[in-house]
């Protein structure tokens, strides 16, 4: 097969040249079907051309859809708009574009693949060592708030550019963000860098694009919706109760000193974080930061801290939540929340030492789980562990000797 790819390609060369002395592959109707490539044995279509306009398309697009499928390009130390003519099938024009700005010699090889659902293949070694992990800054996998289709991009040298990536509007299955902000994030070989902002929304018919600015790192990328980015490694970030307040604490390794600020983030069960508090960086090795959170909260309260770079890039901590601290035994409270697990906690405030019945229904009212747990006389904490999807809705219903209460739950896992 790659005999074949290539004598194509040497066709359409050959070709194009007695249309123009600068065209390396004309492109009017027809399509390069890219087929049989693996880790071992690499299919490229090579533009040993170092002019923009090398490839010229009127209609008609290369398929890729393999991380091993790559366009090589030589493009010298010429800058400017290089474009991809990458498509999906014979339908869908998916072009990459890399607009080069350093005038560094570079050859960039190119490659893009649509996947399902679960962003499977993940990205193997190519420039780098293969992707292990899509985890969520929620915790569990991020694959319900990433676009499903990669896109690999390696410099023979240090090279800085605009990219601009396209993806299909099917292919944008996320049920976070899906028609809000994207970010465009990058497996360094190890972990993901930090999210870079661009310019472009979700889309989720028609083709969309997203355009990230001074790129200099190259290896596997893919987007994200700002709401829900790849988690970057932090050391540790907590919640804890101090009295009747919250005391947010968090560890975070800015080894490269490029963290300006730590922003603390605060939502109810909706989801919906705002800022609350930012805290600058101290440009130290290891960045300490602590915040009370005097507010009094009335239910379950999340918070999360986004660490901003001086590029103002950004990632988020994992989440944590936590019920309201007042201790107070006088009365009646129930707290049921979903620490981003598959475990239901509760927390329960009662006058009496009893027996309760506890039920979880789903949004259609089916029985998820009925059983009993025994109450303590003030504050009872406890976890019912289940099997819950993503974004689920449920009902955990409480019945005392006196009391029955229903919590609406809103569930964010793996």
């Amino acid at each position: 097969m790659k005999k074949t790819i290539l004598f194509l390609v040497i066709l359409l060369t050959i070709i194009s040249k007695t249309k123009s002395q600068n065209t390396s592959l004309m492109l009017n109707g027809g399509f390069v079907v890219m087929n049989g490539g693996n880790l071992h044995h690499k299919v490229f279509v090579v533009i040993d051309n170092t002019d923009t306009n090398a490839i010229v398309r009127t209609n008609g697009h290369i398929i890729s859809e393999n991380q091993y499928h790559q366009l090589k390009w030589n493009c010298g130390t010429s800058t400017g708009n290089f474009v991809v003519p990458f498509g999906y099938n014979t339908t869908d024009y998916l072009p990459l574009t890399f607009n080069k700005i350093t005038a560094t010699s570079a050859n960039i090889s190119f490659s893009t693949w649509h996947t399902p659902a679960n962003n499977l293949p993940w990205a193997d070694s190519n420039s780098v060592a293969p992707v292990t992990n899509m985890n969520s800054t929620f915790g569990g996998s991020a694959t319900t708030s990433v676009i499903d289709r990669w896109w690999d991009i390696s410099t023979s040298l240090v090279t800085t550019a605009d990219v601009t990536f396209s993806y299909r509007g099917a292919e944008n299955t996320m049920n976070i963000g899906s028609t809000g902000a994207l970010a465009a994030q990058h497996w360094n070989g190890t972990s993901w860098d930090m999210a870079l902002m661009g310019n472009g929304n979700g889309v989720t018919s028609g083709i969309g694009n997203f355009k990230v600015n001074g790129i200099s790192n190259f290896s596997p990328w893919v987007l994200v919706s700002t709401s829900a980015v790849l988690a970057v490694d932090w050391l540790d970030f907590e919640a804890n109760c101090i009295e009747n307040k919250i005391g947010i604490q968090g560890q975070f390794e800015n080894n490269k000193a490029i963290v300006k600020s730590f922003q603390v983030e605060k939502s109810g069960s909706d989801l919906n974080f705002v800022k609350i508090n930012e805290l600058p960086a101290q440009n130290n090795f290891l960045e300490i930061f602590s915040f009370v959170d005097s507010t009094n909260i009335p239910s379950i309260a999340y918070y999360r801290i986004k660490a901003v770079n001086k590029d103002n890039s950004f990632s988020y901590s994992k989440v944590v939540g936590i019920s309201p601290c007042d201790k107070t035994i006088s009365g009646f409270d129930f707290q049921a929340y979903n620490n981003f697990s598959n475990n239901i906690s509760l927390k329960i405030k009662n006058e009496n030492q009893e027996v309760a019945e506890l039920k979880i229904f789903d949004n259609e009212s089916k029985l998820l789980w009925h059983g009993k747990i025994n109450l303590e006389k003030g504050i009872t904490q406890t976890s019912i562990p289940m099997e819950l999807s993503s974004t689920q809705m449920i009902f955990v219903q409480l019945i005392t000797s006196n009391q029955s209460e229903t919590k609406k739950l809103i569930i964010v896992n793996p």
